[in-house]
């Protein structure tokens, strides 16, 4: 089988989402709950505040007069756009003057607190634009006064814009009629009539005009009218604890659940045997729960036997079955996983002979107790390539390394092939079983692979990194390795860590296997697995 390598940066799943969102949600649901319930009793202990609002109009102006009936054109004041008219209303002057109105005390700090309670909200029409001002104030007859007297107060400075437009335009017309009496005085003097005459009808119009501007400068309004007195509120705008609680429970929950969501993102260990599946496009021909680190490598003997009958069908085509066993990295439980393979085999009544390849770090021997005798680094030495193994129990044998030698990677290039092949031809055991280092680690795995008739990757959940996963796999495909699945080992939850095994081929699960309570009487006491 050719794995198949996902993208590790791939996003979460929904099959993955849901169960983690389930299982997020027995903490957000008390995180949302005493959120709600402090955010609702500290509102409660605010004061209530109370907001009121008036509203005004801003309407287009028109022109007063055109040039058929006076000298120069007599246009209204100017429209100014939403933005400025909510500037002036925010202004030093117009705040001030709404106090003023309001009979309230004035001065810097007053100026501050009506700034802060106050709000201007605009909306722009074509043709005119609507100017809210709101007020908030533990007070409600208070905010209801502020709003309108600060509606009168930015009604009264557009007004002053108006009167100063006007009083502007009539002092441009005074400065053009004494223009006009001075040239009367010249054409007097020069006795001409006609130019007497054109004279003395402009000034008879500019004076018409200076008294009109004069007029309207006296009467001048703006361009605001009032479209609503603000009232005084009959219930209070804030706090409002219900609202408040419910908000911060939906925020607490959200955040709750990102804070899960990012850190199950950032994870970059393989989390469970369905991500390694779908990882990898290998099959989890079987699966270990985490033991207690009691010194010992003895996994449940029922996981083993669904390992064994994973192992078996996938090299169903080959005798004698070559297994090697491999890790990314060290510390994954490689050597337990082998150990209990070649158990299983065994008790299946198939000679095994188990072969400690891992020549630097060699944890076989220590496992059955074998301080001596003949060994791997022995047999790859000798010319004639033979095999003295260990017999530890009914139908399985142990070929250990006892001491590392200094050119491990070497010793493996030159004469395990030959070793392999003369072992094979023997006929002596229908299954070898081979733990060999990490394949990341050194060279070695990747020197034994190739001869293999399937290689068995170990994979410790919540440990082995992703990438690493992907790149063991991905040399191991260089070297021409056959990898016929995956091995969890360390699993902290789901079937397997509480007794219950799964198998299955391919990327599904097999129902759940439940040994009966008898098989369970007769098995070893299970230890805890060391890693390798």
């Amino acid at each position: 089988m050719t794995p198949h390598t996902a993208d590790s940066t791939e996003e979460i799943s929904l099959e993955r989402l849901i169960p983690l969102l389930l299982r997020a949600i027995r903490w957000a649901l008390p995180a949302a709950l005493l959120s709600a319930t402090v955010t609702y009793f500290a509102l409660k202990q605010q004061p209530l505040v109370y907001e009121s609002a008036s509203s005004l109009v801003a309407v287009q102006p028109g022109p007063l007069g055109s040039a058929g009936s006076f000298t120069t054109p007599l246009v209204s004041v100017a429209p100014l756009d939403p933005q400025a008219y909510k500037e002036a209303a925010l202004s030093t002057q117009v705040l001030g003057q709404a106090l003023a109105m309001a009979g309230e005390p004035e001065g810097p700090q007053a100026l501050m607190r009506l700034r802060q309670a106050a709000k201007v909200r605009t909306v722009d029409g074509r043709q005119s634009s609507i100017i809210t001002l709101r007020v908030r104030d533990r007070d409600p007859a208070r905010a209801a006064r502020l709003a309108n007297a600060w509606a009168a107060a930015l009604r009264g400075w557009e007004d002053q814009r108006a009167r100063e437009h006007f009083t502007r335009y009539r002092r441009s017309v005074e400065a053009q009629l004494e223009a006009i009496l001075t040239e009367i005085r010249q054409a007097r003097q020069l006795k001409d009539p006609d130019r007497l005459r054109s004279l003395d009808a402009l000034r008879g119009n500019l004076a018409r005009d200076r008294d009109l501007a004069h007029a309207l400068e006296e009467s001048a309004v703006g361009l605001l009218a009032l479209l609503e007195h603000a009232q005084v509120p009959l219930a209070p705008s804030a706090p409002r604890p219900l609202l408040g609680g419910a908000a911060a429970a939906v925020i607490a929950s959200l955040l709750f659940f990102g804070f899960v969501l990012l850190r199950e993102a950032l994870v970059r260990a393989v989390r469970d045997s369905e991500e390694a599946a779908r990882v990898t496009g290998l099959p989890v021909l079987g699966e270990f729960p985490r033991m207690p680190p009691n010194g010992k490598r003895e996994l449940p003997a029922e996981a083993a036997a669904f390992l064994r009958t994973g192992v078996h069908h996938a090299l169903a085509d080959r005798h004698p079955k070559v297994v090697l066993v491999t890790s990314p990295e060290k510390a994954e439980g490689k050597s337990s996983v082998a150990i209990a393979l070649a158990r299983a085999y065994a008790r299946a009544d198939l000679p095994t002979l188990l072969v400690d390849a891992d020549l630097r770090r060699p944890v076989v021997h220590r496992e059955f107790g074998i301080a001596k005798g003949w060994d791997l680094v022995e047999s790859l030495r000798d010319f004639t390539y033979s095999v003295h193994a260990h017999p530890v129990a009914p139908n399985l044998e142990v070929l250990p390394c006892l001491e590392a030698p200094e050119n491990p990677a070497e010793l493996l290039a030159e004469h395990w092939r030959d070793f392999l092949n003369n072992l094979v031809h023997t006929g002596r055991y229908k299954v070898v079983v081979v733990d060999s280092p990490p394949a990341l680690a050194v060279s070695d795995a990747l020197i034994l692979a190739p001869h293999a008739s399937g290689v068995l990757v170990a994979v410790s959940e919540g440990a082995t990194d992703r990438k690493r996963l992907e790149a063991t796999l991905e040399v191991l495909s260089r070297v021409g390795a056959r990898v016929v699945g995956l091995a969890m080992t360390n699993l902290r939850r789901g079937p397997a860590a509480s007794g219950q095994f799964t198998y299955g081929y391919g990327y599904g699960y097999g129902p759940v296997a439940v040994a009966d309570r008898k098989e369970h009487k007769g098995l070893p006491k299970a230890g805890g697995p060391k890693s390798s």
